[in-house]
């Protein structure tokens, strides 16, 4: 191999280092890029968990409450229906003499 050949040969291998060089920053860049959206989207999933697990502690308390509200209606609807039995009994007694 001459001088010139020589030349040739060490300008292509610092060229093909230097790409490299900066193949490996664009990649370290990459990387940064896809933690960052990672951690982004974690806490993201996190908050998502955490609303998600609010609204179904809200749904079982409005359910619980529905059924506590349903038996009370039920307790004072039969009450009430007993009292109008009642009266309609005396009513009716009252009527025959």
């Amino acid at each position: 191999m001459n001088g010139n050949e020589e030349f040739k040969l060490g300008e292509k291998l610092g060229s093909i280092e230097g790409e490299q060089k900066v193949m490996h920053t664009k990649l370290d860049n990459i990387q940064n890029a896809v933690n960052s959206l990672a951690q982004g989207l974690g806490s993201r999933v996190q908050e998502h968990d955490k609303q998600i697990a609010r609204v179904e502690i809200e749904t079982k308390n409005n359910k619980d409450h529905v059924g506590w509200v349903s038996k009370k209606v039920d307790r004072n609807i039969g009450i009430a229906g007993a009292i109008i039995i009642a009266m309609i009994g005396l009513a009716v007694k009252l009527i025959k003499g």
